[in-house]
């Protein structure tokens, strides 16, 4: 006579809830205590080289970027292509106020302290970023963009539930759907397929 052997439920409640805040505080974002600018780098997918620079007659005559004043990203044929992109978040009193996606190649400056976090896993990285993405704003443009600098399938997942979601601004969801496109993968080419076939 054989026997079931039965977790009981509030086991298995215990153990979601214990997985869920392991889960919460891994993708907690820093508090951003300290004022001034706040950098790491995560894996990317994205062959172009984002680097603010002087463009006289279409040509990049100095690279480089002032991290206060530069809002132009630009594909830079000075900096090699790299699988890796940088991340910058401004913050002040703890809010985050401006963000940035740039090669690591790419030299900055800023009167502002740079905080330095070193490598960062991306799926940590996305779910820092992802509650800036929701915004209207510069901002929220700015979180979009970086996310999408991110490689692997948490970027997507976070790129493609902004699209599906009918409740915010057009102009947020079409900025997501550009830089869905834009990443140039399967599975976004394959996503995207699916919505023009489906109506």
């Amino acid at each position: 006579m054989s026997s079931t052997f039965r977790v009981p439920t509030w086991a298995l409640l215990a153990g979601a809830l214990l997985l869920a805040t392991i889960y919460s505080e891994s993708a907690a974002a820093p508090k951003f205590d300290a004022d001034g600018w706040h950098t790491w780098r995560v894996q990317s997918v994205d062959d172009s080289v984002r680097c603010c620079g002087i463009w006289t007659s279409g040509k990049l005559t100095s690279s480089g970027c002032n991290l206060d004043t530069g809002r132009s990203s630009r594909i830079c044929d000075k900096v090699g292509a790299m699988d890796e992109a940088q991340i910058y978040v401004k913050s002040e009193a703890g809010k985050v106020i401006e963000i940035r996606a740039l090669s690591p190649q790419c030299p900055v400056d800023s009167e502002h302290e740079i905080h330095g976090l070193g490598m960062i896993d991306n799926a940590e990285s996305v779910a820092w970023l992802t509650p800036d993405m929701h915004s209207d704003s510069e901002l929220g443009e700015d979180a979009i963009a970086a996310i999408a600098a991110h490689a692997g399938p948490d970027a997507f997942a976070a790129l493609r539930t902004l699209l599906e979601d009918r409740r915010l601004d057009m102009d947020v969801r079409e900025q997501a759907l550009f830089w869905l496109v834009h990443g140039g993968s399967d599975a976004a080419f394959d996503y995207v397929a699916t919505l023009l076939t489906s109506n």
